[in-house]
């Protein structure tokens, strides 16, 4: 999942397993391709033990509507290049404006990209997406969000529901029956 120019991106990575309340792992994109070593510059990241946000190195602290990243916990991220956005979130909460400057991400190409540091940890990247379309973060959240998915089938439900109490008309009634 390269990402550069415009592109917008979404990904989500799970915390399979880690050691609870002292996670060693950090969760974001970077200016690396996949390896197996971490430098911080070119690194921003939601740190799982106490949910501060860094960018190159730089501690940026707890971002409020953050929580802890613990096993189990789902991290998402929503990135557009154009605008030089970034938001994240974890598990259902709703997206957090992590970074929004272009510069950081101008002129670069990064990677969805998650390291561990002093444990052992599973961490499984389970979606990746990319496109050079733009949508609002709001939209993703409430394709991908399980409280959102069940507002809107509450909603429509209630404009189906006196819909479905108005009389039919005989043709009408006809061609459902006979569907």
């Amino acid at each position: 999942c390269e990402l550069s120019g415009a592109d917008e991106a979404e990904w989500c990575f799970q915390s399979i397993e880690d050691l609870n309340n002292d996670e060693g792992t950090c969760y974001g994109l970077t200016t690396k391709p996949p390896q197996n070593s971490y430098d911080r510059d070119g690194w921003v990241v939601i740190r799982a033990y106490n949910a501060h946000f860094y960018v190159s190195g730089s501690d940026h602290n707890v971002r409020t509507g953050i929580q802890k990243i613990h096993p189990g916990s789902k991290v998402h991220f929503r990135l557009c290049l154009a605008e030089g956005t970034l938001y994240s979130w974890v598990n259902d909460d709703p997206p957090v404006e992590m970074v929004r400057d272009p510069s950081v991400f101008a002129g670069r190409t990064w990677y969805p990209g998650c390291f561990v540091y002093g444990s052992r940890a599973t961490i499984r990247l389970i979606s990746c997406w990319k496109s050079k379309t733009l949508r609002r973060p709001s939209s993703f959240a409430l394709e991908c969000s399980p409280r959102a998915v069940e507002m809107w089938v509450a909603v429509l439900e209630d404009i189906v529901k006196p819909l479905q109490s108005l009389p039919k008309d005989s043709e009408g009634a006809k061609a459902a029956d006979a569907a």
